[in-house]
Formats: C-alpha cells, sequence, structure tokens
C-alpha cells in the first residue's frame, strides 16, 4: 500500500520532470490529469444526484461540474482565447443542465482550455494580465491557476460522490 501510495503522489511530479517539455504542455499535462479525474466523477455520479448539494449556500454537483467548464472558458479567454460564440459566462453554469448535457460541456471546455494554453508562444508566457483583485498575474500563472481550480473542484465532487455513497472510480 505504501508503494502504490508513493506511486500516486510521484505520478503529478513526473509529469512536470519532462525534460524538453515546453511550460504549457507540462501544465496542461497535470491539469489534463485531474481534468480525467473529474470527468470519471462526472460519469460514476448518477443523474438523480446531480441535484444534491450539502446545504443551500452552495452549488449543486452538476453545477459545480459546470462552474469548472465556465472556468476553463474564462481561463482561456485571460491566455488570449477568444470566448466561443455560444458560450454566454454570466448564465452558462446554470443553463446546460443534465447529465450527459454536462459531461459534454465538460469535456468541450478541457479541449477548449488546452488548447488555448499550448496555443501560447513562449515569449508570452510572462505577459501580464488582468485579474480580480489586481492580483498580479501572467499567463503561465493563470495555467496554473487552471490546475489548482481543477483540483480543488476535484475535491469537492469527491466529498457530494462519497456522501452519496459513490466512489471515485480509481479508489474502488
Amino acid at each position: 500500500m505504501k508503494k502504490l501510495l508513493t506511486l500516486l503522489l510521484l505520478f503529478p511530479a513526473a509529469l512536470l520532470a519532462q525534460e524538453g517539455q515546453k511550460a504549457q504542455d507540462q501544465i496542461m499535462g497535470l491539469v489534463g490529469f485531474y481534468a480525467e479525474r473529474v470527468s470519471q466523477l462526472a460519469e460514476a455520479v448518477p443523474e438523480d444526484k446531480y441535484s444534491y448539494k450539502p446545504s443551500d449556500k452552495v452549488r449543486t454537483a452538476g453545477e459545480a461540474v459546470m462552474h469548472v467548464a465556465s472556468a476553463n472558458y474564462w481561463l482561456s479567454m485571460k491566455m488570449g482565447a477568444e470566448l466561443p460564440a455560444e458560450i454566454d459566462l454570466m448564465t452558462y453554469e446554470k443553463s446546460v443542465t443534465g447529465k450527459e448535457t454536462i459531461k459534454a460541456a465538460l469535456a468541450k471546455s478541457y479541449e477548449f482550455l488546452m488548447a488555448s494554453a499550448r496555443a501560447v508562444p513562449d515569449d508570452q508566457l510572462l505577459d501580464a494580465v488582468e485579474f480580480p483583485g489586481g492580483m498580479p498575474m501572467n499567463k503561465r500563472g493563470v495555467m496554473l491557476v487552471a490546475l489548482s481550480h481543477v483540483s480543488e473542484h476535484m475535491g469537492q465532487l469527491i466529498a457530494y460522490a462519497r456522501a452519496n455513497d459513490v466512489a471515485p472510480p480509481w479508489s474502488e
């Protein structure tokens, strides 16, 4: 068990250690690892549990997944991508409903995020971007925010799933 735990903890670090890889590919490799976990959770949770929320003050499971999808588009815009015409960030999180539609929206948002990040030229990684609260940020930092964001909401969705007797598929 110790060996398995060590391997799981080192796997993401190994993705970063690929010599010669661009920063965009390294970071998006990690984002992809966690995005796959979020997608697995979205699949594992039964549709009738997409409306679950532990209190009235938080998002439902479905809204949490759509929050991730919405943020993927917003973060892509911060890296210079143009928002697809069909995406309205003001309503996107609550306007997409139904398990299959939500899963498809999540997948599409990650494809967009990955392509947007990988399209950033190396010489623009340190270009400043406007970020909420006046926080100093550059395009590489936005990619790191995408990584922390998917990790945060993976944890949230694990808690939601377990509260509904659904084990994360990779932990069974």
